[in-house]
């Protein structure tokens, strides 16, 4: 199979995958804060990428900072088969450093947001704040 035809087929699966956690992260919300009460390090990446689409960069920068390097990681992704996406996805360090970065920034927003600040807001309703009360007070 061509390199010009595994791109586009990656392009379409990173498409339907990204249409899914939008879909997903709209109607239901992110699934770690919905069980745990806690924000995950992606909380609020969604919204922030779709403020993108709309060129609201300072919304997208409120709802997630990194939500930047999502366009980036996609198009590395589609170009995996090429010679530079090899070479992106081998690279431990850069990816190590990537990770390390989305630490970092979730930390940072935990202590100057939580647990007031939507999205790194405190969810009350989540099943394991549920499940604590109800064998703490019962």
């Amino acid at each position: 199979m061509s390199t010009a035809r595994k791109i586009i087929e990656n392009m379409i699966r990173l498409g339907l995958f990204l249409a899914v956690l939008a879909v997903f992260g709209l109607l239901l919300g992110c699934p770690i804060k919905r069980l745990t009460g806690l924000p995950c390090p992606g909380c609020g990446m969604t919204r922030g990428c779709l403020s993108l689409i709309k060129l609201d960069f300072s919304a997208a920068v409120h709802w997630h900072p990194l939500c930047f390097i999502v366009p980036l990681l996609g198009v590395m992704y589609a170009l995996k088969d090429s010679r530079p996406g090899r070479l992106f996805w081998s690279c431990v360090p850069l990816l190590a450093a990537i990770i390390v970065l989305i630490m970092a920034v979730y930390i940072w927003r935990m202590v100057a947001m939580f647990p007031d600040v939507p999205p790194m807001d405190f969810y009350k309703n989540a099943v394991f704040v549920k499940f604590v009360h109800k064998i703490l007070l019962h």
